[in-house]
């Protein structure tokens, strides 16, 4: 038996074993073989779905839906990500507002609301999110804004433009002091999801 080890060890049967690039890929192919082997009763037990649907549809809204509905609690960093993504999606809206209302050949009520909306036409918001200190730099022509009869309007003929996020049109957005239509918040209905 030793003579065989010995004779192994040295390479002489490799037209019969293989080489020991062949039988480190076979020992590494038994290896993740073992492991599909033991994930495999957690795999049958795991529902995969694909949502398809056009932007803003509520793909990502479902799926937290179903996370709330089934007790998955959002931790409070999650919650900050989504506090920051709705102040995002407010600016994002009320902007698309303020360049619909000229489209749409609206003048202002307020004169004064033609500097709120250079203002923020022209904020600095990034893609990810706007934190809440940058978001407050922001609040009071944000309500101005939506104060304006002419922003009201084009809010009415939404349907002739598109905005962002059509999340329970007619609410409130999960920031009470702002009585901003919850169109602006894609992942918020009140006692869900808070602000």
């Amino acid at each position: 038996m030793a003579g065989l080890e010995e004779a192994w060890a040295n390479g002489c049967f490799p037209s019969c074993f293989g080489s020991q690039d062949e039988l480190e890929m076979k020992r590494r192919s038994k290896g993740i073989d073992h492991m599909l082997a033991k994930e495999r009763p957690y795999l049958r037990r795991m529902v995969k779905i694909l949502l398809l649907g056009a932007g803003e549809s509520g793909k990502s809204t479902f799926l937290k839906q179903m996370r709330i509905i089934h007790g998955q609690d959002f931790d409070r960093k999650t919650l900050e990500e989504f506090r920051d993504t709705i102040y995002g999606n407010i600016i994002t809206g009320v902007r698309v507002l303020v360049d619909a209302r000229e489209k749409l050949g609206l003048p202002w009520a307020n004169s004064d609301n033609e500097k709120h909306g250079l203002f923020l036409m022209v904020f600095e918001s990034s893609c990810i999110g706007v934190g809440e200190g940058h978001f407050q730099r922001a609040l009071p022509a944000i309500q101005a804004l939506w104060q304006d009869q002419s922003i009201q309007k084009a809010y009415e003929r939404r349907s002739e433009f598109q905005l962002v996020s059509a999340a329970n049109v007619g609410g409130t957005v999960c920031i009470p002091s702002l009585r901003i239509p919850s169109l602006f918040a894609s992942c918020c209905l009140e006692g869900d999801v808070s602000v």
